[in-house]
């Protein structure tokens, strides 16, 4: 599944957050979200809600930021 990624790896660079520093403030490994920054897979409810929080965003920013790419 690809996400919008992009909007996602640019909040991080503007926060200065690494994969391994939002892994540790989240309590996941950094390999954990780099799943996420590489499509893998998505956060689940719980860490779209602390994302949010991070990331200082909307919920309908973070929804978006993961929500699949429609192929036309």
């Amino acid at each position: 599944m690809e996400i919008k990624r992009k909007k996602f790896q640019k909040k991080l660079k503007e926060l200065g957050l690494t994969g391994y520093s939002l892994g540790k403030r989240l309590g996941l490994s950094k390999a954990h979200v780099y799943m996420w920054l590489y499509g893998k897979m998505i956060p689940s409810i719980e860490n779209l809600i602390k994302l949010k929080e991070i990331l200082n965003v909307s919920g309908d920013e973070i929804l978006e930021m993961f929500s699949p790419i429609k192929e036309n």
